[in-house]
């Protein structure tokens, strides 16, 4: 059996952000919003890097964006991570 990471990786994708676990709340619409706008905030001249390296940073942007939030709880922020280059 292959984990969906996995299998994306396998079909070619150098980088993907997935989660640990299910998500249960309103986290994930939170931090997939504050995500892509990051991605393409970066594609417009904010960085150079490959599309990859901006994934990696705008997924640390948003995750630490997540937990600056009041009342944010561990569990409610770590479970995002990035697979690949």
């Amino acid at each position: 059996m292959l984990h969906l990471v996995a299998a994306i990786q396998y079909y070619g994708f150098r980088s993907v952000v997935g989660t640990m676990w299910v998500l249960v709340d309103m986290g994930g619409v939170e931090l997939s919003t504050f995500f892509y706008w990051r991605m393409f905030l970066l594609a417009e001249g904010e960085g150079d890097g490959l599309l990859c390296e901006r994934s990696v940073r705008a997924l640390q942007d948003a995750v630490l964006e997540l937990w600056e939030k009041e009342g944010m709880t561990l569990e409610r922020w770590v479970n995002f991570v990035h697979y690949g280059v």
